[in-house]
């Protein structure tokens, strides 16, 4: 919806299946116009795990209603939340995987997330080592993320970020309420 009321374009939802690490989707856009637009951008194209990048310096030095809007996506898009059973409490976690070589920006880029999510009072702990797998073409990709696990960090997403998604929005009303 939000492409097509900046773009006028409808791209298409594909189903990439069950993969290692979970259902996996891909929101596809045959546009060259769209795609040079968000390639200036700087918004990373193609198999994430492989490329390197950053999270662009027009979101790190945006104002605040941008690097919100920035958050709200990505963490509808890549982070979930869940009661964990073992530590007895609730955690958003934001996850994120890279071929081995890529580790380094993997981290660079998590620790901008933090940066981040700090300016809204959300304190996020250090990136954890999330597992590996062997992918078809024989490269490891290595899996890390961010666990946010303190309730008053977990009430300030709820205030100030949120999810977009509805079943994760429902979630994360269970954990303010506890």
């Amino acid at each position: 919806r939000l492409v097509y009321s900046v773009f006028g374009i409808r791209g298409e939802i594909r189903d990439w299946g069950v993969r290692k690490t979970g259902t996996s989707y891909g929101y596809i856009i045959t546009n060259n116009f769209i795609t040079r637009v968000l390639t200036l951008c700087k918004i990373p194209y193609g198999r994430k795990t492989n490329a390197e990048y950053r999270i662009p310096d027009w979101i790190m030095q945006g104002d605040r209603e941008i690097k919100r809007a920035f958050l709200q996506a990505s963490f509808d898009g890549e982070g979930c939340i869940s009661h964990s059973k073992s530590r007895k409490r609730w955690e958003i976690r934001y996850n994120m995987y890279k071929v081995t070589e890529s580790r380094e920006n993997c981290i660079l880029y998590l620790n901008q997330l933090k940066e981040l999510l700090q300016l809204f009072g959300v304190y996020a702990q250090n990136q954890f080592r999330d597992g590996s797998y062997v992918r078809k073409d024989n490269k490891t990709i290595e899996g890390f993320k961010l666990r946010i696990d303190k309730q008053a960090s977990i009430n300030n997403f709820y205030i100030e970020l949120g999810f977009r998604a509805i079943k994760k929005t429902k979630r994360l009303l269970q954990a303010i309420k506890r």
